[in-house]
């Protein structure tokens, strides 16, 4: 698998958002709100919805930025899963390590009942 962030790890489109929304299991902390699915395709992808709340364009694309970086690092541990990211207003005070700590954790937290949700069904 590349370490690039390319298209097939992007969700794109309106439907497969309000899919993930919809049907995926969401978790929250104190800087994150995440919405996730198990995908039947190998390969997982990442949305990220940025209100405008949290900031100007130029702290919501770094945001991205960061949160792109967090995902491509570890996309080989999240396969076949859609994310949807809502980062909350605290977040654009985090540095990228704390941003890295606080997405794994809620990860890392509720992958197992994620995996357990989606064999029940």
């Amino acid at each position: 698998m590349s370490q690039q962030f390319s298209r097939e790890n992007r969700i794109t489109q309106r439907n497969e958002f309000e899919l993930v929304y919809r049907t995926g299991r969401r978790l929250e902390n104190s800087h994150f709100r995440l919405y996730v699915i198990q995908r039947h395709e190998p390969t997982p992808r990442l949305g990220l919805t940025i209100p405008k709340r949290v900031g100007n364009s130029v702290v919501r694309n770094r945001l991205k930025r960061l949160i792109r970086e967090w995902f491509r690092i570890r996309k080989q541990r999240l396969h076949a899963l859609d994310l949807v990211i809502q980062p909350n207003a605290l977040a654009p005070k985090l540095e990228y390590e704390e941003l890295c700590k606080s997405l794994d954790s809620l990860i890392k937290e509720n992958l197992s009942s994620i995996h357990k949700d989606v064999e029940g069904h």
